[in-house]
């Protein structure tokens, strides 16, 4: 069922609310006529037909239910309507039934039962026929928009027979007797179907005469001021033509000439002054259509040129527009972008996370940070993006999204980062890098609730100027790498291996007790060994090893604890035998975390 008055529209609501007025005061004012006797108040014109009392009723009824479109709801609106609607039709068939059948009915009797004039009989069969034109079209108005649209032309057919009886009464067509005998429409009835008529089609939202007329468009403004002229300047010279003639001042031909030429004086007007406002305002039109393709333009040029990556996606992700540096990036031509969800350029890992995002957006109207997009030939690159909710007035809101490409400038930040940590020479961490990853995972052993230990270990070259003397420095070079990859090759990928300096290495173990660091010394001499004994190289690459655990409670520095096991490395060489054996210190036998977990903290 669809909404028979747009309650939002002040213009209808002040017109039903006169309308209201009008019905109940003319209709109040009969019946006070009827019961005071007089006659005024019946026919509001001396000798024209009266009101009869059931009419005047009928119209107070047809207000009550206007009254009902400001007050109820949809629902109670539509029922009200059906009610008047459906009481209006049988009355009025019955009335009409009447007549043809010669009967009377004696229905004004019900409402006045103490007059007995002859004038208290069944209402005009005029204001029958009407009765149920507007019967009908309360009972149509509040179905579906067809129904409406019957609604709309039935109260139109009331309103034009109206008007035709209201014009024979004015220009006294004196040969029509239906229109002035006793059975005749009164004056006061043939008001209040004009106003019943224009009430229904106010509240039919399928009139579109009345949609224009209530419209703030040019065509609106323009029917405001025709309609009135149209239907009183033609009417008031008619009536005048009649009392000139009745009055014996002109015949009818001159009248009728004097009539035509002020009729067509008066259109020709009208259209030379609606036909120049038409023309301003198709050139304001055109002007600004012009300054907005101008403007489109533009902004087009901006989308289209921007080095920034700039989209619009719908709420639910899918793409309505993209630009050129968009399309650049990834790879793709715009048909095989434009209505795609946005996911879809979403490497497979991160999707899950879409959703969350996409609520964001509805609920925040905002987000920003970092994504990674895959291209059409299977790169993965990173935008930095700030995306916002566009939400304009009738139209679905979308987002706005721009974004930067920094795929390279992560890989040179990566890059620098890298170089910045490692040993260029060995690959190992540098000095940096290993105090900085050091320190990281003391704080999170102190921290930790199962603490494993941690123990530093120093190693140095022994021979390394020997072999730069003797084969020169490129040797050296790869005696020192030889020992880094040794050293790689022994401890755990979770072990911080480092190039302290020079040939000095240092080495972070976790968790490994006494018994694992003696076999990892073990190792790295028979690697060594391996190493010297398959290589072809003229030298030997050997090296002594210090060992100085890591004490948690301590609030010692790396320095400090590199320098205990850089003592412990030159004991270790003051000492050396045929068969090196490292000096162990004692240590704490503590429990850690796996460095793997550590290092995902970090």
């Amino acid at each position: 069922m669809l909404p028979i008055l747009p309650l939002s529209d002040p213009a209808r609501r002040r017109f039903i609310a006169l309308s209201i007025f009008a019905l109940w005061s003319i209709s109040i004012g009969v019946l006070a006529g009827y019961l005071a006797e007089i006659k005024f108040l019946q026919s509001l014109v001396p000798g024209y037909p009266i009101m009869r009392p059931i009419t005047a009723v009928s119209f107070l009824i047809i207000g009550l239910a206007f009254a009902g479109n400001l007050r109820l709801t949809d629902r109670g609106r539509s029922a009200l309507m059906r009610s008047v609607g459906s009481v209006l039709c049988l009355a009025s068939a019955g009335i009409l039934a009447a007549y043809l059948l010669e009967l009377s009915t004696g229905i004004d009797r019900f409402v006045l039962p103490d007059r007995s004039s002859a004038a208290f009989d069944n209402t005009s069969p005029h204001s029958a026929f009407n009765f149920l034109l507007v019967g009908l079209s309360m009972l149509l108005v509040t179905g579906s928009s067809a129904s409406q649209r019957v609604s709309s032309y039935l109260s139109l057919i009331s309103v034009s027979g109206t008007f035709i009886i209201a014009l024979g009464h004015l220009f006294h067509i004196s040969d029509a007797t239906w229109l002035i005998s006793p059975n005749g429409m009164a004056i006061p009835t043939v008001i209040l179907f004009t106003i019943s008529a224009s009430g229904l089609l106010v509240l039919n939202p399928e009139c579109r005469p009345v949609n224009l007329l209530f419209s703030d468009t040019l065509g609106g403004h323009a029917a405001r001021v025709l309609f009135p002229i149209v239907i009183l300047v033609p009417t008031f010279i008619g009536f005048l033509r009649v009392v000139g003639q009745d009055f014996g001042l002109y015949g009818t031909g001159f009248g009728t000439t004097i009539s035509v030429f002020v009729v067509v004086l008066l259109m020709f007007g009208l259209v030379v002054f609606y036909s120049q406002k038409v023309h301003a305002a198709d050139g304001k039109r055109a002007k600004a259509e012009f300054e907005l393709a101008r403007r489109e333009s533009r902004y087009r040029d901006l989308f289209d040129y921007s080095q920034s990556i700039i989209s619009t996606h719908d709420v639910e992700g899918r793409m309505l527009s993209v630009n050129k540096t968009f399309r650049d990036s990834l790879g793709y031509e715009s048909e095989e972008i434009l209505g795609e969800s946005f996911v879809k350029f979403v490497p497979e890992q991160y999707r899950s996370e879409y959703p969350a995002y996409l609520r964001k957006m509805v609920h925040e109207g905002e987000a920003k940070g970092l994504a990674s997009m895959i291209a059409r030939d299977g790169r993965v690159v990173a935008w930095q993006y700030h995306n916002i909710l566009i939400s304009e007035s009738g139209n679905e809101p979308y987002v706005l999204g721009s974004a930067i490409d920094v795929t390279n400038l992560l890989r040179v930040q990566n890059e620098l980062e890298r170089t910045s940590l490692t040993d260029e020479m060995t690959g190992l961490y540098n000095r940096r890098g290993f105090l900085t990853l050091a320190d990281q995972q003391l704080k999170l052993e102190r921290h930790a609730s199962t603490a494993r230990g941690l123990t530093l270990l120093f190693a140095d070259m022994d021979g390394l100027k020997k072999i730069n003397d003797t084969f020169g420095h490129e040797a050296g070079s790869d005696a020192i790498r030889a020992l880094a990859e040794t050293l790689r090759s022994i401890f755990r990928s979770g072990d911080l291996v480092a190039r302290w300096g020079g040939d000095e290495f240092v080495v972070l173990s976790i968790g490994a007790d006494d018994a694992n660091v003696k076999l990892m010394l073990d190792r790295i001499e028979e690697r060594l060994e391996e190493y010297n004994g398959t290589s072809g190289k003229p030298y030997k690459v050997e090296c002594s090893i210090g060992i100085a655990p890591v004490t948690l409670e301590s609030n010692a520095s790396f320095e400090n604890i590199i320098a205990e096991a850089d003592e412990a490395m030159y004991e270790v060489k003051r000492n050396r035998k045929s068969r090196r054996e490292p000096m162990l210190m004692p240590r704490p036998a503590l429990a850690i975390p796996s460095i793997h977990d550590s290092l995902s903290s970090c």
